[in-house]
């Protein structure tokens, strides 16, 4: 997971219709799935990839970017629609490229300036740590049904 790339928003639409998590015929479960992913799936995701690049920017890191994943095709109007936006969701860094990034920043500079610049680099490691970690709890139903159950329990014991 730390060295992986964050999931890109258009393979969140494919796994939602062609994933092999159900059997293919479950047509209105994979609807549900799809209409999850729509709305509460990309959202997060759209929210939380530009967010961490904001973060990383404002540090001074410049992590290079995968390659976008081909585009989708939707067969209604409605669906390219939701395709066209989730294709302009950016494509955040894996999280070990931002670490590598922030050190070889702290290896530029000397005594407090390299100081500074690890703590900075850290905080903002741990920031896309979080904001990754958000995206990759709702990018799908049963991980976040997961969570809150154990949230849920932890609370009434």
């Amino acid at each position: 997971m730390w060295e992986t790339a964050p999931t890109p928003a258009n393979d969140l639409l494919r796994y939602s219709t062609e994933g092999a998590w159900t059997y293919p015929y479950a047509i209105k479960l994979r609807k549900i799935h799809w209409w999850y992913t729509c709305a509460i799936a990309i959202p997060a995701t759209a929210i939380a990839y530009p967010l961490a690049l904001t973060v990383q920017h404002l540090a001074g890191l410049h992590a290079e970017r995968e390659p976008r994943a081909e585009p989708l095709t939707g067969g209604s109007k409605v669906g390219q629609a939701v395709l066209d936006r989730v294709g302009q969701i950016p494509e955040p860094p894996a999280l070990v490229d931002v670490w590598h990034e922030v050190q070889d920043d702290v290896a530029t500079r000397e005594g407090a300036g390299a100081r500074l610049a690890w703590w900075i680099g850290a905080a903002t490691t741990a920031v896309t740590a979080l904001l990754y970690g958000i995206a990759w709890l709702v990018q799908r139903p049963g991980r976040l049904l997961t969570c809150t159950s154990i949230a849920l329990a932890v609370q009434l014991t």
